[in-house]
C-alpha cells in the first residue's frame, strides 16, 4: 500500500510507531515531577559509601590524635607553655588540609 509514492518500509513504520500523545493533566506533571525531585534528593550509593569511610577514617585519626595529645600533657618533663606548644604543633600537623591541586579541564 504506497501512499504518495512513500516506500511500503516507510508506511509500515510510521504506522507502527506515529501515534498521538495522549493528554496530560497538569497533576500527572506534577506528581512525576515530584517523583524525580525525590529521586534525585537521595544521595547515590556510591557517594554515601565513600562519604562515610572518609568519616571513619577521620574518626579513627582524631581517636589516635586525642591518645597523642593525652600522653604530651600527661607528660611530668614537660613545662605548661612546652606541653601547649607541643600539642599546637601536633594539632596542626595532623590536622592540615593537604593543598587541593587545581585541575585544568578541557
Amino acid at each position: 500500500a504506497r501512499v504518495h509514492n512513500l516506500p511500503e518500509w516507510f508506511v509500515n513504520d510510521e504506522r507502527d510507531h506515529m501515534r498521538p500523545n495522549l493528554p496530560v493533566t497538569k497533576q500527572e506533571v506534577e506528581a512525576q515531577k515530584e517523583r524525580f525531585r525525590a529521586i534525585n534528593a537521595r544521595p547515590i550509593k556510591k557517594i554515601a559509601e565513600a562519604m562515610a569511610r572518609k568519616k571513619f577514617r577521620k574518626a579513627k585519626q582524631l581517636e589516635k590524635l586525642k591518645g597523642e595529645a593525652d600522653a604530651i600533657s600527661a607528660s611530668k618533663d614537660m613545662s605548661g607553655k612546652e606541653k601547649q606548644f607541643a600539642l599546637e604543633r601536633l594539632y596542626n600537623k595532623k590536622l592540615k588540609r593537604p593543598k587541593r591541586i587545581d585541575l585544568c579541564r578541557v
